[in-house]
């Protein structure tokens, strides 16, 4: 069982919520690659932390399926239908799925080479001996 203090539970809130509002403005006004963009400059701020790429990776998938959603309610679920059949998928909500899965990898390689730009830097400005 994981204890966190409530000082770095907070930490992890506010980091989520400026995520979750950037991702999904980016998602909704920008192409689909944008999102590897802030999941790479939270990597590159949080590199020391293991559950960076972890949480970018939450955040993209969250932040890709919401507007999706939206959009698609609007339109009476048409796109997620005829782009269900276009891939021959049974239904659209294993194309869902799909958008899900490719958000979620996007965010997670965008953090995860956020965070090695970031330590690549530190190893190169480290004096050598």
């Amino acid at each position: 069982m994981l204890i966190y203090s409530r000082e770095l539970l907070r930490e992890k809130m506010i980091d989520a919520g400026i995520l979750v509002v950037v991702m999904v403005f980016i998602g909704i006004y920008f192409p689909w690659w944008a999102l590897a963009v802030p999941a790479g400059i939270y990597g590159f701020i949080r590199f020391e932390r293991p559950r960076a790429v972890g949480l970018a990776t939450l955040i993209a998938a969250v932040a890709w399926l919401a507007p999706a959603l939206v959009q698609d309610f609007e339109t009476g679920f048409r796109i997620s239908s005829r782009m269900a059949k276009l891939l021959t998928l049974p239904s659209p909500v294993f194309f869902y799925g799909l958008t899900l899965f490719t958000a979620a990898l996007l965010g997670a390689l965008g953090s995860s080479l956020g965070a090695h730009a970031r330590l690549a830097t530190v190893r190169l400005t480290r004096p050598r001996p």
